[in-house]
């Protein structure tokens, strides 16, 4: 099925991936509350019937902040999250974004490699950014200066600064 947007019935398993891929995992009331946010786009993916990922974006006029993304751990490494995130900065491209921006851990490389895939840029860092004090890099994806297809192919990719 694919992308789409995220229903009541979709919140308990999206509990459930997010308590398995981050340690200070959001809550089912921040959740819940997405679905009603004006400024929120809150997509889920899915396949054969199951949410397996979701991403959570805020818009301010033609900006969004993706705030929380993730994929069921026993589906990864099959390209599923390349394509939650290609098509969920489609349709936030179709609504009028210009920019997209984000935080990452400075340790997780595979996220860093999608990102980077999908033509962010690190443009900063955020000293002790997490809980746990970790740093997180600043990545910012400007849809002007991304070759891409009307179908989201991203082909220019930037590397750190």
């Amino acid at each position: 099925m694919g992308l789409r947007k995220a229903t009541p019935k979709d919140i308990e398993k999206v509990v459930e991936i997010e308590k398995t891929s981050y340690t200070f995992p959001w809550t089912q009331p921040l959740f819940l509350r997405e679905l009603d946010n004006p400024v929120s786009r809150f997509f889920v993916w899915d396949e054969k019937g199951m949410v397996v990922g979701y991403a959570c974006y805020w818009l301010v006029e033609d900006e969004a902040y993706l705030a929380n993304i993730a994929l069921d751990p026993s589906w990864r490494g099959l390209g599923l999250g390349r394509m939650l995130l290609r098509e969920s900065l489609e349709k936030l491209k179709r609504e009028g974004v210009e920019e997209v921006v984000l935080e990452v851990r400075q340790g997780n490389k595979t996220a860093l490699a999608l990102y980077r895939s999908a033509g962010f840029r690190i443009v900063g860092k955020r000293p002790r950014h997490y809980e746990d004090g970790e740093d997180a890099w600043v990545m910012r994806l400007k849809f002007q200066e991304v070759g891409h297809d009307r179908a989201g192919d991203y082909r220019k990719a930037y590397g750190e600064p």
